[in-house]
Order: structure tokens, then sequence, then C-alpha cells
């Protein structure tokens, strides 16, 4: 079997990865731990803003969180209590012409 990427694909994946750098850059990015409800939960924190470059609608789409909830037991037979999932809302954002 051939593992190698196609070289249209590779040029494209070096395109995008510049654009990333360039254009999505998180402003913050913390980490600390919170309690609630007398659990200690590890929050990773990422902050990011969108600067629009021409008028219109921006379409943000819905975006997935997951993260994994320990038990507090450590046991090779315990794997955590589970996985929790969040979804945010699609969001429409829009930008008019300048003046």
């Amino acid at each position: 079997m051939d593992f190698r990427i196609p070289e249209e694909i590779a040029d494209y994946l070096v395109v995008l990865d510049k654009f990333i750098e360039d254009k999505i850059k998180p402003l913050e990015n913390k980490e600390y731990y919170r309690t609630i409800d007398g659990r200690n939960w590890l929050v990773h924190e990422v902050r990011y803003a969108i600067f629009p470059e021409q008028s219109g609608e921006l379409q943000i789409p819905t975006q997935i969180f997951s993260a994994r909830a320990a038990d507090g037991r450590r046991s090779i037979f315990s794997r955590g209590s589970g996985r929790l999932v969040r979804r945010s809302r699609s969001r429409a954002v829009s930008r008019r012409r300048r003046r």
C-alpha cells in the first residue's frame, strides 16, 4: 500500500496551515481548576476573535466541546465516569460595508 500524501493535497495543507497561522489565533489560553458542586474540574479556556474581511453574513458553525469526567477512584477497572459533550449554537454575524 502507498501511504504517501498526493502532492496537490500536501501543497494545499501548506496553504491551509499558513492561513490558520495568519488568520486564526487564540487571543488567550488559560488553564485553571474550578470547584463546582463539590467536584474539582480542570478547565481549559481558549478565546478567539473573528475579524471579517468583507461585508455580508458570516455563519459560525456549531462548535463541539468534549471532556472526560473522572470519578476520583484509581483502578485498572475504572476509566472515569463518562464523556461529556456540549454543543454551542450556530450563529450568523452580519457586517455592513463601511461608508
